[in-house]
């Protein structure tokens, strides 16, 4: 669910260990891809920007949701012609900043660690690393494609932060990249009717919630081979809401009052409903502080998360909370109890399609429990197979990190883990 660094984190380019996160991609990850990947042709790549239509509705929301929202494909490039390759969705990590959008993608490293001219560089950094990977990734025959999201890039409205209408998001870029493959790209790439999907964080949500969404909306002429959703909140009702009612400080609180301002854009917040802002975030009279006021212009899409977590009163999220809003995600029958538990990415489902999880099993972001929730909640498919454990690297030179967080330094080592799958099967 987190974005790269920390509330604290330094500019990186005075940041010891930033270069050496870096180079993990640029000297270990991609022999790494050249060892796992099945095909023998080597491509290259051509990145294209992409724009396509999406919408999302759902049983008693009384309205649709539409977007034209953005994307970055790369393109697998052959000598001998046209290739007929799979489709590959990656799904990105968490962001606030609007301009961290794939679309938007530069790639000359200095606009991710020219930090000067940057109010957001741990987002910079992790927009540019995940672009890197997919294009990484299509140089072994896959057409990579990587939505913006709904509030991202060309998009100005809110983001449903960690909600199923970010698998419409999913669905439909592969739809438009399938169109495009049989038309505007015909002469570079083929689709070979096969699908994939992989995403870490917030994208691990958006990658089961996406291959849920194409599975109840299938794409002509294909069909979803694997899923693989790392790191992800597949489960905010059974493990989130119990962490946050604890007190525990987060490395990254300001996910609380995401989900409530994501929340808000798609249910409504009518006076007095169980998502308006004066009802669900406290106002603390005694600190001279109302949330209500203080935290949704922050998801405005031009502030960084580091902005949020200093607009918080400490890094316990429940702290922002109203004692009506702890008392609904104390109530299973609560409203607000059962939107989340409506967007659980794997209640109700029984995956058509290879689901494969990976965690971090020392995470200190998104705890375990989701995927083992989920993967007990699957009932022993055998297309469903245990979840497989990986752990964070260590870049520890100079005595620091480029972050804190467990969560950030899993990311290389999930994302190669789940490709080796895709690529291996297993």
């Amino acid at each position: 669910m987190a974005k790269l660094g920390s509330a604290n984190l330094m500019s990186l380019s005075s940041k010891p260990g930033a270069a050496e996160y870096l180079s993990y991609f640029q000297n270990d990850f991609p022999p790494a891809l050249a060892a796992i990947a099945p095909l023998n042709a080597s491509h290259s790549v051509k990145p294209v920007k992409m724009s396509y239509s999406s919408s999302y509705t759902e049983a008693g929301l009384g309205k649709t949701l539409s977007w034209t929202l953005g994307g970055l494909a790369w393109l697998p490039l052959s000598t001998g012609g046209p290739t007929s390759v799979p489709i590959l969705a990656f799904q990105h990590g968490t962001q606030v900043n609007r301009p961290r959008a794939p679309s938007l993608f530069n790639p000359n490293p200095a606009a991710a660690l020219g930090i000067s001219a940057i109010s957001d560089p741990e987002g910079a950094l992790l927009t540019y690393l995940e672009c890197m990977i997919c294009g990484m990734m299509a140089t072994k025959g896959y057409l990579v494609v990587m939505t913006d999201y709904p509030g991202f890039g060309a998009d100005a409205g809110p983001h449903p932060y960690v909600h199923r209408a970010l698998g419409s998001a999913v669905r439909d870029i592969v739809a438009k990249a399938a169109e495009l493959a049989g038309g505007a790209w015909s002469d570079k790439v083929s689709w070979n009717g096969q699908i994939y999907l992989l995403g870490y964080s917030e994208g691990g949500y958006a990658t089961m919630v996406g291959a849920r969404a194409i599975q109840d909306n299938p794409i002509a002429g294909g069909s979803v081979v694997a899923a693989v959703p790392c790191d992800g909140s597949y489960d905010f009702s059974g493990a989130m809401i119990p962490r946050i009612l604890k007190p525990v400080a987060e490395p990254a609180p300001y996910y609380v009052p995401y989900v409530i301002f994501g929340y808000n854009y798609v249910y409504g917040s009518s006076s007095g409903s169980t998502l308006d802002f004066s009802r669900i975030l406290k106002n603390d009279v005694a600190a001279g502080k109302n949330y209500a006021s203080i935290l949704p212009p922050l998801f405005d899409g031009n502030h960084s998360s580091a902005a949020i977590i200093a607009a918080m009163p400490s890094a316990y999220p429940k702290e922002v909370l109203s004692d009506a809003a702890i008392a609904d995600l104390q109530n299973p029958s609560s409203d607000l109890f059962l939107k989340l538990q409506a967007n659980d990415s794997y209640r109700g489902w029984t995956p058509a399609m290879k689901l494969q999880m990976i965690q971090c099993a020392t995470d200190d972001v998104i705890q375990p429990e989701n995927a083992e929730n989920a993967f007990a909640a699957f009932n022993d498919l055998a297309h469903v197979p245990a979840v497989i454990y990986v752990n964070p690297i260590s870049i520890a030179a100079n005595g620091q990190n480029v972050s804190d967080q467990v969560h950030v330094r899993a990311f290389p080592t999930a994302l190669l883990r789940g490709f080796k799958y895709i690529a291996g099967g297993s």
